[in-house]
């Protein structure tokens, strides 16, 4: 792995680009939920390589809407996330059910270490071609997000990495590796990344799926009926136990409903 200097810079807020993460159009207050990496600042050096990261707390990466890093060092997972290297499998009228998240806090060098994995791995670069496209299937996709500049790599049937080009096949390759390598971050790092806890929303974004099968789905649990956009619900029912009691898919007078978690670094409501 590329050697870390541990030096950290201020960014100037004019230049932070923020991606959008496409995982719920709901807002945040800017605050987390969960404690914060201690650095003041958020960049790192990689082979005398400047990298400066988001100066505000915001995705610095998203791997296919599933894992989550922030400038700041927070993890977010999916809490039911299948393991290893997979696409996002043929289009459908209508996405999966929302899942609840799980989020972990890296410490410095742990932020510093995941910033490494992804230049080894070509993640702060352009993205190269992969060649490959398929028309009736999502590409698997991830996004990194600099202080000066956002890249977005799309993949699409990741799990062919025989496409008959050998630098997109060696792309790929690298594109595997690093997903693997994310997904294992918490042996990977040892202390360097906290214990994972559930992530508790303080509201949600309501949508309505038409076209959903509701065979299976479970009723609408709220005293209040759906309402879509931004919302939260009365009282503290839905996190009182410790965990994301509203974020799933519920079906409200023969119309489907997905509720999906909102995060911290997300417009406000």
């Amino acid at each position: 792995m590329p050697d870390v200097a541990r030096r950290r810079r201020l960014v100037p807020l004019g230049t932070v680009v923020v991606a959008a993460s496409a995982l719920g159009a709901c807002g945040g207050d800017g605050e987390s939920a969960f404690p914060l990496s201690t650095a003041a600042t958020t960049g790192s050096t990689i082979d005398d390589r400047p990298i400066e990261l988001p100066g505000i707390e915001a995705p610095f990466l998203i791997v296919d809407r599933s894992l989550i890093v922030t400038s700041r060092g927070e993890v977010y997972r999916r809490n039911e996330e299948p393991e290893g290297f997979v696409g996002s499998g043929y289009m459908a009228p209508t996405p999966v059910a929302p899942t609840g998240w799980e989020v972990a806090q890296l410490t410095d060098a742990g932020l510093d270490d995941v910033i490494a994995i992804a230049d080894e791995h070509g993640f702060l670069d352009p993205p190269p071609d992969y060649a490959l496209f398929v028309t009736d299937s999502n590409p698997f996709w991830i996004s990194v997000t600099l202080a000066s500049a956002g890249y977005e790599h799309e993949i699409y049937d990741p799990e062919d990495l025989d496409v008959g080009d050998d630098e997109a096949d060696a792309a790929r390759r690298r594109a595997r590796d690093f997903v693997e390598a994310m997904a294992n971050l918490p042996d990977r790092l040892g202390a360097d990344l906290g214990p994972f806890e559930p992530y508790l929303p303080a509201a949600w974004f309501v949508h309505a799926q038409p076209h959903a099968d509701d065979g299976g789905v479970a009723d609408w649990p709220f005293t209040d009926g759906p309402v879509e956009g931004c919302t939260s619900f009365p009282g503290d029912e839905p996190t009182a136990e410790g965990v994301d009691g509203a974020t799933g898919r519920y079906v409200h007078e023969d119309t489907v409903y997905d509720v999906i978690p909102r995060f911290p670094w997300e417009s406000p409501c």
